[in-house]
C-alpha cells in the first residue's frame, strides 16, 4: 500500500491539481500532505477521505495498489470536467453565474432549443 504513490498518479492525470491546491482543497496542511505524499507519515482515517474527497476518488483507491484511477465521476462529469476546461465557456460561465435566475431559466431555455433544432 503506497498512498503517496496513489496520490501522484491521480495529481499527474491532472495538472490543474497540484499538491499546494490539494492541501487547500482537503484542509490537510501542506506540511502534512507532503509527509503523507513522501511516505514518512501515514494519513489518519479522516485526512485519507479528506484527501480522496479533493481528488474525486474512492479512499479505496489511495490504499490499493490499483494501476489505473478509480474517480467518482460518472462519464457525463467527465464529458462536463472538459467542457469547464474551455476558457471560452469558461469565461461565459461566470457571466452567467452574475444573472438573476430568471434569466439564466431563459437562457437555458434557449440553449435546450438550440440543442434540440441542431440535434
Amino acid at each position: 500500500m503506497d498512498i503517496g504513490k496513489q496520490i501522484k498518479k491521480v495529481l499527474r492525470e491532472n495538472p490543474e491539481m497540484y499538491p499546494e491546491k490539494l492541501a487547500k482543497l482537503s484542509g490537510v496542511s501542506k506540511h502534512r500532505l507532503s509527509k503523507i505524499i513522501n511516505q514518512r507519515a501515514i494519513p489518519s482515517v479522516m485526512e485519507l477521505k479528506k484527501i480522496a474527497d479533493a481528488l474525486h476518488v474512492e479512499p479505496a483507491f489511495l490504499v490499493s495498489d490499483s494501476d489505473e484511477v478509480k474517480y467518482k465521476f460518472t462519464e457525463i462529469d467527465k464529458e462536463f470536467l472538459k467542457l469547464l476546461k474551455d476558457p471560452d465557456l469558461a469565461i461565459s460561465l461566470r457571466a452567467l453565474s452574475k444573472l438573476s435566475n430568471e434569466d439564466k431559466k431563459a437562457i437555458s431555455k434557449v440553449i435546450q432549443r438550440f440543442s434540440e433544432a441542431t440535434g
